[in-house]
């Protein structure tokens, strides 16, 4: 059941967007819509330092923020996708909260692609765009970035290491989503990734 990876969305977007462009866009993380899903929360913890380190670690850590908000989130770009659920036996396309969410309350369509080519494609074709990928692992509590001072001479080492926090944690009120995210970091508006479709899904 884990061959493929589902996009819902409009009958519009569908015919003027993906099939007329053969392709998938990763657009900004700052337009996803769960409130809690990569926002202001995520820097917010109180870590602690050791005596005597406090002020100069924080002074580090609120510099270092500044710079993975400003130069890293302001850029990465994200693709969602849905996947089926081996354990459950429900398909992707078969979930019917997406089909309210994103296909206009069932009119529009789930788009089915073939997993090993659009994750091969982003493997090889995005190296240069410091890529991420994974499922989303919904949780009851949602962690916080964890900095250490190495991070101000190796920024993107803070990113992988709090890769999980940042991109592929959610609440588990959003779990019926059986989200898959491709990451990127791109000053350019979108990013694509060719496809074919394995199959449409009609929701009306």
């Amino acid at each position: 059941m884990d061959e493929y990876l589902y996009h819902f969305t409009s009958f519009d977007k569908f015919i003027n967007g993906i099939s007329e462009s053969k392709s998938i866009r990763l657009s900004s993380i700052l337009n996803v819509n769960d409130p809690l899903d990569y926002k202001e929360r995520t820097f917010r913890n109180k870590q602690l330092f050791k005596q005597g380190e406090a002020i100069k670690s924080i002074s580090k850590r609120n510099e270092y923020i500044k710079t993975l908000k400003t130069k890293w989130i302001d850029n990465c770009k994200i693709a969602c996708f849905s996947t089926s659920n081996s354990q459950s036996g429900i398909e992707g396309f078969q979930l019917a909260n997406l089909w309210s969410y994103y296909a206009e309350n069932h009119s529009g369509v789930c788009i089915a692609f073939d997993k090993k080519k659009v994750l091969s494609y982003f493997d090889e074709n995005f190296s240069h765009l410091y890529p991420l990928r994974n499922i989303v692992e919904y949780k009851n509590k949602l962690d916080y970035f964890r900095y250490n001072t190495e991070y101000n001479q190796n920024e993107y080492k803070g990113i992988k290491d709090n890769k999980s926090t940042l991109f592929f944690e959610k609440l588990k009120a959003w779990d019926r989503e059986q989200e898959y995210r491709l990451i990127c970091f791109s000053k350019n508006k979108f990013e694509y990734i060719p496809v074919k479709f394995h199959k449409v899904v009609n929701g009306s």
